[in-house]
């Protein structure tokens, strides 16, 4: 009984905010398109010849980015007014450990990989994939959910000034700092690393407990404007926000890729826009996550959005395991439709395909682990 009122009241809860579960969809099928453009090596260098079909794929990188930098908005922005649970971080381990090492038996299993040709160095990595960053961004969250109970501590006892110093003080050493100098500073991980996503952190934390005015407050507005009407504008000034900054970003990595051709200089400095932890990059994460801050979503639409979404990380754990990651644009053939006028419809078909996949095997996952910790359940009641 306790359990059915946990799940309805869970259901409910997250009908509400069907707004943020659709982002967290978007945001994982940007992180699908990211993996299509580069592991299917549609990324042409400066160095070499660009056809349309290039600066189609620069484009649409720069404009899913900042999905990775959503994400953990996404988790930081729940995480800071919700308790610590040591039962999620097991869970967490578990499905990382239960896809890495799950996905290896099947490939082994299918011929796809031989284990002979694996030292146990590269068994490691799916044994061990927290500690061996099998998958880079699950070991940084990880570490940041284990940090997140003294940094909901520390946030809730600041004021908000203080709150926000602190902010704009990390901002200014891990992303505007690197954004405007044109070498690679030794610190610098480009946001591949937990210490970018505890600064994530406690930007969502800030945005959850005070807001940023420039998307929460419109101006010119009149006193007798309703909400749905100051919402409809502060989101069009959300995604507004979201296009320049990713025009930008798009826009530095051609001036600066331009003088490299030309010059030769300036060669680490040509991809910095895109970086995870660049200044632009960041302001269109932050703009894309309050555009969908302001609109609702309702009826069946919310349904299937909050049915779906518990499922959205086993897409990038299915889809960016070792023994995948550079398997599957072979099998989609995407180096193929790079120059081809099918470029948009394949890759939207392919992340479509991709995601749904992911989809249905976390769905299943998810059976699986029910069922064993009703098992569990089971046993100790009896025992007691």
């Amino acid at each position: 009984m306790e359990l059915q009122q946990s799940r309805e009241k869970h259901g409910k809860f997250h009908k509400r905010q069907a707004n943020f579960e659709l982002l967290r969809i978007m945001a994982m099928m940007m992180v699908v398109t990211l993996h299509y453009l580069s592991k299917g090596g549609l990324l042409t260098g400066f160095e070499e010849e660009w056809y349309a079909g290039t600066y189609a794929a620069w484009l649409l990188e720069g404009f899913c980015a900042s999905g990775v930098n959503v994400f953990v908005l996404l988790s930081g922005y729940f995480l800071v007014e919700a308790g610590y649970k040591w039962r999620k971080i097991l869970t967490l381990w578990l499905q990382v450990w239960f896809y890495s090492v799950g996905v290896l038996v099947v490939l082994v299993l299918a011929g796809v990989l031989q284990l002979s040709d694996m030292t146990i160095y590269n068994l490691l990595d799916f044994v061990f994939p927290i500690q061996t960053e099998h998958y880079w961004f699950a070991t940084a969250y990880v570490f940041m959910y284990l940090f997140s109970p003294m940094l909901n501590a520390g946030m809730k006892a600041m004021t908000q000034k203080q709150h926000k110093m602190i902010v704009l003080a990390l901002i200014a050493v891990f992303s505007m700092i690197k954004s405007v100098v044109p070498f690679n500073l030794n610190m610098d991980r480009y946001g591949y690393d937990v210490i970018w996503f505890l600064c994530l952190y406690l930007i969502a934390g800030y945005i959850r407990l005070y807001g940023i005015p420039f998307f929460t407050q419109p101006t010119n507005v009149s006193a007798d404007c309703d909400d749905t009407a100051i919402r409809r504008k502060m989101f069009g000034k959300s995604v507004l926000t979201y296009i320049v900054a990713t025009l930008a970003m798009f826009a530095v990595l051609m001036a600066v890729g331009t003088f490299y051709r030309l010059t030769g200089k300036l060669a680490d400095f040509v991809t910095k826009s895109y970086q995870y932890n660049h200044i632009l990059n960041l302001a269109a994460s932050v703009a894309l996550f309050y555009a969908f801050y302001h609109i609702r979503v309702k009826g069946k639409l919310a349904d299937m959005v909050c049915t779906v979404s518990p499922y959205v990380f086993g897409v990038y754990l299915l889809h960016e395991h070792i023994g995948l990651r550079y398997l599957w644009p072979q099998w989609f053939a995407v180096h193929e439709y790079g120059q081809s006028f099918l470029f948009l419809p394949h890759l939207i078909v392919t992340v479509l395909v991709i995601f749904a996949a992911g989809i249905l095997v976390d769905y299943v996952r998810s059976l699986l682990f029910y069922g064993v910790e009703t098992g569990i359940m089971c046993l100790c009641q009896k025992k007691e």
